[in-house]
């Protein structure tokens, strides 16, 4: 071939494509003679055309001419009768047309299937003749077989790279409380620096790990696929695994830009701007935290670091370097020893356990109490990567060492874990109790066996008869007060100028239902109510109760703190004079919100980050509980914590007793915590009373905390930071708590109780509004009213008769949170998380998921419902959903709380209820049709509600 000449080559190359051609479809055709008739006319007028070097063009166009003519009548006759002959379904239909009236139907189902038989041939032997009978074809179809087998057998060597490449990807950019993290390291600040750089630090630590990882399994892999399809599979895998975590933490750190608007909310943002109502101006001041230079500068500083990762990691030499550490300089894979005998892999288990050590001793340790600002120093987002890096490292000297054994170490370990928790060998979810009033010890009579001196109105303990002849013993009335008498006790003590000024008319009684919702639900709970404190102190003598529930319990709990902070600071002072009411419009923020706003933003999300992630964690291997380390303690921790840097040479009411918060002559609100139970199903509610308040002949799921007919006897109680986790323990982040009742015995050694066997999870679960108890409460406290001292609910108990002022009394229920609100917005928050995405979509498992959430909602939005059908006066404050998406864990920026606290409602705003009804038609024509403009409508009447709501409040006690 050297010596021909191009022309020469070229007519070669196509006489050797032709044959290949010929073969490829020679199946094809060969199966009918009108196939073999066409086929050998193409052939024969190609030839004779093109292929014959020494005839002129003219002579070639003849020949090709005449050879197709001839071909063509040989088809018109010879292919036609084959083709109606020669075929099975050709003669088929030709005798269906001839006999088309006798036999049409049977002859149509022959000529069916016949002709879908010899479709079903002929694509069969047409593939099979492309990939077989080609050499190329049988070069591509291998060499795609053999990629394919090279990918599988990549899932199953590197299974352990791709989970934790997987599960990095997942945890950096998907769930929204680590997007709201993305947002905290970008705003300005000290500690915000060092959490980017820890932050940053850890992920280089990560993406080393999953390389070293991959180095570990690559020798395995290549052993078995060495060619060169083997070493790209490898670097694929390698790519994608190594940059994957990296790429995900981009999109989450740009959701994490935008925060918690929505775009909807950003339009309407400019819509805002271009109306000049002064009304409207003044019911919606809104004022958006813009991009600082230095959020600019740190989103900027973090692409080009990832970037340069990226590139240095696509590098061969860091995968070289891993190499030559772990085999040492021109070794073989094969003869390394193993990872987990490497003084490398010695320094991360230092490294595990000193940070385990670093994260435990607060609780395990009490006057080493300074270490628990180390996980707020180092970060949320700091402390999760940190993890996946270790656990990374650690997961690659098991999967290692598994390889060489041939024992599933990683399988078996967790495999163990499993076992432990079956078993409940290492439950260390104990909820911390605080003894309030001891056991008392008597002697025995060996002789009779009863006690030896007279005890008076002591009683025997039922159930507890220990050795050497002793009894326990305990008081004589263990009841705790009834919902009704701590209630008549509190009116009773009200001041004589709270009631001198209702006189002639009812006095009112406020009672709140504080929905859940993580941090951002304590946000609009402690914001609202700060709100009314700080500009009407009187509602202090007309706010009873408070029914809270997960977050919305932080919120009350912070609000009722406070109060009770303020009101033992004026005590004995009689300053009646401090207890007016007033509406300023520039009034800032007084000091309770001030207050509030300090305890919210702090990061009450990195303990419970450090404990779970690390002592918490490392329970879950271990057959013994130690009930120290639980990370449900970590946010009670965190709580008490945030009050003594907030309020320092205070009283810290969140380490003290529940039950001693609320005192009937104070003016702080009784919380109304709830809680519920894993095994029944009920909803608990911790109180400092017995009973839910409701006559025994009335069936209710709603269960008290405390006393006879509760869970916890009322010689013991908790305190107040463990009462608002265990309203607040939902899935995931907090776990289930369980109780135990621990003593002493007669010579001092531990004693435990035996208790109701019942777990504590998030009220949630039941009633996400805290309506239902606040329903319950109202109805109980109207019955008292109605019947006054005929109140079956204390007879038979050796209650004594309730006294109750002579007053007129009007009862009001304000609802905080916007569960039951519009559909709409439900429907555009759902599209802010999901997208296109519906649980719909995925019936086998999307639907159940879908109907118990939905179930959920309608519950509490029943229980919503039922309060507006009670009778009572309501009043209710939402926050547009549909607009903002605020997190639902226990950390919130600076940003999404002025965003809450803009929404959430200032009575001073408050342009009258007409308002809502007119703002149509106080908007500008060309913004009156526009879907998005009517959206802006819909949240300024919202707001405007909110802000009338706060005013009517005031109204209602002034």
């Amino acid at each position: 071939m050297r010596y021909m000449s191009l022309p020469a080559k070229l007519r070669a190359l196509l006489s050797l494509l032709l044959r290949e051609v010929n073969q490829l479809v020679k199946a094809f055709w060969s199966l009918t003679a009108w196939g073999r008739l066409l086929w050998s006319g193409a052939i024969s007028y190609i030839n004779a055309a093109f292929l014959k070097a020494s005839v002129s063009f003219r002579q070639k166009l003849q020949a090709f001419l005449s050879a197709l003519l001839r071909e063509v009548s040989q088809l018109a006759t010879v292919g036609v009768k084959a083709f109606w002959r020669l075929t099975a379904w050709g003669r088929l239909l030709w005798s269906a047309a001839t006999s088309y009236v006798i036999s049409l139907q049977p002859k149509l189902q022959a000529l069916s299937s016949a002709l879908l038989r010899e479709i079903s041939q002929l694509a069969a032997l047409g593939v099979k003749a492309f990939w077989r009978l080609t050499a190329w074809g049988r070069l591509l179809w291998s060499a795609v077989i053999s990629y394919i087998d090279a990918f599988l057998k990549a899932l199953v060597s590197f299974r352990h790279v791709l989970i934790v490449a997987l599960m990095a990807s997942i945890i950096l950019s998907w769930p929204q409380q680590v997007q709201e993290l993305y947002a905290d390291i970008l705003s300005p600040g000290l500690a915000s620096w060092i959490q980017l750089a820890f932050s940053l630090l850890f992920l280089i630590a990560l993406t080393a790990s999953i390389l070293l990882l991959l180095e570990l399994k690559r020798s395995n892999y290549l052993d078995k696929f060495g060619n060169r399809r083997g070493h790209i599979v490898f670097r694929i895998t390698s790519i994608v695994t190594v940059i994957a975590p990296i790429l995900m933490l981009q999109l989450g750190l740009t959701a994490g830009v935008t925060g918690v608007m929505t775009s909807d909310f950003q339009a309407i943002q400019q819509l805002h701007a271009q109306q000049v109502d002064q009304d409207i101006s003044s019911v919606f001041p809104i004022e958006l935290a813009n991009e600082t230079p230095i959020s600019v500068i740190k989103l900027h500083f973090i692409r080009w670091a990832s970037i340069v990762l990226i590139i240095f990691l696509l590098a061969p030499y860091p995968a070289r370097l891993i190499r030559r550490y772990l085999v040492g300089r021109g070794g073989a894979m094969s003869k390394r020893p193993p990872f987990a005998s490497s003084r490398f892999y010695f320094t991360i288990i230092a490294i595990t356990v000193l940070a385990t050590i670093v994260f435990a001793l607060p609780y395990l340790v009490p006057w080493l109490n300074v270490l628990f600002v180390v996980p707020q120093y180092l970060g949320a987002l700091a402390l999760i990567i940190l993890f996946l890096a270790l656990a990374t490292l650690h997961f690659a000297a098991l999967s290692d060492l598994g390889d060489r054994t041939g024992y599933p170490l990683v399988g078996g370990l967790f495999g163990l874990a499993v076992t432990f928790s079956f078993w409940n060998l290492n439950d260390n979810h104990e909820v911390a109790t605080v003894l309030v009033e001891p056991l008392k010890w008597q002697k025995v009579d060996p002789s009779s066996g009863t006690i030896l001196p007279h005890v008076g109105l002591e009683k025997k303990l039922a159930g507890i008869h220990l050795e050497k002849g002793w009894a326990a013993l305990r008081g004589g009335d263990s009841r705790l007060p009834y919902l009704e008498e701590a209630f008549a006790d509190w009116l009773q003590q009200r001041p004589a100028h709270a009631k001198e000024r209702f006189k002639g008319r009812p006095y009112p009684i406020i009672i709140v239902a504080a929905e859940g919702g993580g941090i951002f639900a304590g946000a609009q709970t402690a914001l609202f109510l700060a709100r009314l404190y700080d500009r009407c102190p009187r509602i202090a003598h007309h706010l009873f109760a408070i029914s809270a529930v997960s977050g919305g319990s932080l919120g009350a709990a912070l609000i009722s703190s406070l109060v009770k902070q303020r009101t033992e600071l004026r005590q004995g002072s009689g300053n009646a004079a401090a207890e007016t009411c007033a509406f300023n419009h520039t009034t800032p923020a007084g000091p309770l919100e001030d207050k509030v706003r300090q305890m919210l933003l702090d990061d009450h999300l990195a303990p419970l980050f450090a404990a779970g992630l690390f002592p918490d964690f490392m329970q879950r291997f271990l057959p013994f509980p130690i009930t120290s380390v639980d990370r449900a303690r970590a946010l009670d921790k965190s709580i008490e914590q945030s009050w003594e840097k907030a309020m320092p040479s205070t009283a810290n009411y969140f380490t003290r007793p529940f039950r001693d918060h609320w005192a009937a002559s104070g003016d702080a609100p009784m919380l109304l915590l709830n809680t519920a139970s894993v095994e029944t199903g009920e909803q608990i509610v911790i109180a400092p009373f017995e009973g839910p308040g409701i006559s025994e002949r009335e069936a209710s799921y709603v269960k008290s905390f405390f006393g006879r007919t509760g869970f916890l006897s009322r010689r013991y109680d908790v305190a107040l930071s463990s009462a608002v986790g265990l309203s607040a323990r939902f899935p995931g982040i907090s776990p289930s708590g369980y109780l135990v009742e621990r003593d002493k015995g007669p010579d001092g050694d531990p004693l435990i109780l035996p208790t109701r066997s019942v777990r504590f999870v998030d009220g949630g679960f039941i009633d996400n509004s805290g309506g239902e108890t606040a329903l319950q409460v109202a109805a109980a406290l109207y019955e008292l009213i109605a019947h006054k001292n005929r109140n079956p609910r204390l007879s038979g108990f050796g209650g004594k008769p309730v006294a109750l002022p002579d007053m007129a009394i009007e009862f009001h229920v304000l609802i905080i949170g916007g569960v039951g609100g519009v559909t709409q917005e439900q429907t555009l928050r759902s599209k802010a998380i999901w997208g296109s995405l519906s649980r719909r979509d995925l019936t086998e498992l999307g639907a159940p998921v879908t109907a118990l959430l939905n179930s959920r909602k309608q519950r509490a939005t029943s229980a919503i419902q039922g309060i507006h059908a009670s009778g009572v006066k309501v009043r209710q404050t939402s926050l547009p959903w549909g607009y903002i998406n605020p997190p639902l864990g226990w950390k919130m920026t600076p940003r999404t709380l002025s965003l809450i606290a803009t929404f959430i409602g200032t009575p001073d705003r408050c342009k009258g209820d007409i308002l809502a009804v007119n703002l149509t038609y106080r908007l500008p024509p060309e913004m009156q049709q526009n879907e998005l403009a009517l959206r802006y409508i819909e949240l300024l009447e919202r707001l405007s509600n909110n802000n009338c709501t706060a005013h009517r409040m005031i109204e209602w006690v002034n």
